[in-house]
């Protein structure tokens, strides 16, 4: 597979930086990147890797071009979704929800553009293969039938919409919590797969996030 493009669907200055840099450390440092529009703001524990020097107190740690500012000059979310779906074959591109729903919601309403003629549902239905969706709990967790996942509960009405609107006819595969905590990235990865780098982005923002001594549930 392949990788269109990233959005962001949270408002903090240096969300846009840091998925810059984890491009830039993974050989994309040209992967267009799209910024929300009326988003919640989200502060992050590993965000302030975007900012860290190198060993020489001098250069960036991990090299980037997005400045701390650039999400200024960055294009909209929802304009870029529809760029990279209507430069697609038919029914070919996956989309994958890892965060809150607002760029999704908004695509949804969206209107034809000069992108596209379609409106936002016409052009999911004829572009997208599937949607996979990080989201809720559609099971009992720790003795709780009420359990209020994190991407839900930090912005409800974009995920109402996204569960509510999207078209039927593309599959949307949601993956509640009872998933992630069944399934969790081990702390010894952490602590010994990433060692061919001296300094690992994913490895310092899974420690700054979660600590040396958890299994992150996926």
């Amino acid at each position: 597979c392949e990788l269109l493009a990233v959005t962001i669907s949270k408002e903090n200055p240096l969300a846009a930086p840091f998925v810059d840099a984890v491009n830039t450390f993974y050989g994309r440092p040209d992967l267009p990147i799209g910024v929300p529009k009326d988003a919640p703001h989200r502060d992050s524990k590993y965000l302030e890797l975007a900012e860290a020097k190198a060993d020489d107190g001098q250069a960036l740690r991990y090299p980037r071009d997005v400045g701390i500012d650039g999400g200024q000059k960055l294009e909209d979310a929802v304009s870029l979704i529809r760029k990279t779906l209507a430069a697609a074959p038919d029914r070919s591109v996956s989309i994958v929800q890892v965060g809150l729903a607002v760029n999704l919601a908004q695509l949804l309403d969206s209107k034809p553009d000069d992108h596209s003629p379609l409106d936002g549902p016409a052009l999911i239905r004829k572009k997208v293969k599937r949607l996979s969706v990080m989201a809720g709990a559609f099971a009992t967790i720790d003795a709780n039938n009420r359990y209020l996942e994190a991407n839900v509960r930090n912005h409800v009405a974009s995920m109402q919409k996204l569960a509510r609107d999207w078209p039927a006819e593309v599959p949307a595969i949601w993956s509640g919590f009872e998933i992630g905590i069944a399934v969790t990235y081990p702390r010894e990865s952490i602590a010994q797969d990433f060692s061919y780098a001296k300094h690992h982005p994913v490895r310092e923002a899974y420690l700054l996030h979660s600590g040396p001594e958890h299994d992150r549930p996926c």
